[in-house]
């Protein structure tokens, strides 16, 4: 996750995995810059928190999950990658 460019800051409060119906996934600790992070954290324009996801299936076939941020914007842009 990125924070937009701007001036103002925003703090992640939580971040979750959503399993849609599927078990197999979990979020490791956010990072910032490399280093662990303990949330709420406060990110300035342009600063990025990393959260690993790991998908351990159960059987084959397809499987669909999601990452949210609880932020304190009402419309916080989220630039995510994997």
């Amino acid at each position: 996750m990125t924070a937009a460019p701007g001036t103002a800051g925003v703090t992640v409060k939580t971040v979750s995995v959503g399993q849609g119906g599927a078990a197999g996934f979990s979020a490791g600790v956010p990072a910032e810059n490399g280093s662990p992070v303990t949330l709420p954290v406060t990110l300035t324009a342009g600063q990025t928190l990393s959260v690993p996801v790991t998908f351990s299936p159960a059987a084959p076939g397809g499987v669909t999950g999601s990452v949210g941020f609880v932020t304190d914007a009402a419309h916080f842009p989220v630039i995510a990658s994997a």
